[in-house]
């Protein structure tokens, strides 16, 4: 994959995997990058960078999208 094809987004405001209906008894359903996207955002938090690259990695690999969440623009 070069550089070229990859695109990049900043995530907006809505939780991923949520749903914006006001029923709150319904169980939530995650797809895999939305899980990824957690696991990554939760090891940068944990100062865990190696770990965090990889997620991030392998999301960039099956999605072809460089996700950036908007709170890691501001540090």
């Amino acid at each position: 994959m070069k550089a070229q094809d990859i695109s990049v987004e900043i995530e907006g405001d809505h939780v991923m995997g949520e749903d914006d209906s006001d029923e709150d008894e319904e169980e939530v359903t995650w797809s895999m990058i939305d899980s990824m996207r957690l696991w990554r955002n939760d090891a940068i938090m944990q100062h865990l960078y190696e770990t965090a690259a990889f997620w991030g990695d392998k999301i960039l690999s099956w999605t072809g999208k460089l996700v950036i969440p908007p709170w890691i623009l501001w540090r």
